[in-house]
């Protein structure tokens, strides 16, 4: 992923929400309320497990993306932020929701690859001009010759 994309993902405070109906709920946590004892969020998604171990992502609240949702904490049995594989899922369904109605499938996976692949992922199929070895000339350390010509064990 490119430092550009990356520095702009950081910026989200993604949170991962148990409520207590059992929903597993990632959202961008705006803020805490501490008078009306709620959090603040946007753009919730549901993380789903199936029978099979998989997870998915579906729509938790149908709402626009800048739409302020209220979770009253009595709601809330825990709550942490998300790793980092979770984040970039997360923005990948959500790039991919909102480019749906305008282009096909093919050409949304073609940006999404071009967004999310890092330049280092994919060093097998770089080309290099001479490698490490045109820069480095590796030379035989001196002391080397020296033992080749006196074998004191060497009778």
């Amino acid at each position: 992923m490119k430092k550009e994309l990356r520095d702009y993902l950081n910026n989200f405070n993604l949170i991962n929400y148990r409520l207590t109906d059992g929903s597993n709920i990632i959202a961008n946590e705006k803020h805490y309320d501490n008078e009306s004892e709620s959090f603040y969020i946007s753009t919730a998604i549901e993380l789903k497990v199936t029978g099979r171990g998989n997870s998915i992502f579906i729509p938790w609240i149908l709402s626009e993306d800048d739409d302020i949702i209220k979770i009253h904490k009595d709601r809330v049995i825990a709550s942490a932020s998300v790793i980092d594989d979770i984040q970039i899922q997360y923005h990948r369904y959500l790039i991919k929701n909102n480019l749906q109605d305008s282009l096909t499938d093919d050409e949304i996976n073609v940006i999404l690859d071009r967004l999310f692949t890092d330049d280092l992922d994919n060093l097998d199929n770089a080309e290099f001009d001479g490698g490490i070895e045109a820069i480095y000339e590796y030379e035989e350390p001196k002391d080397l010759e020296w033992r080749k010509k006196w074998k004191p064990y060497d009778n």
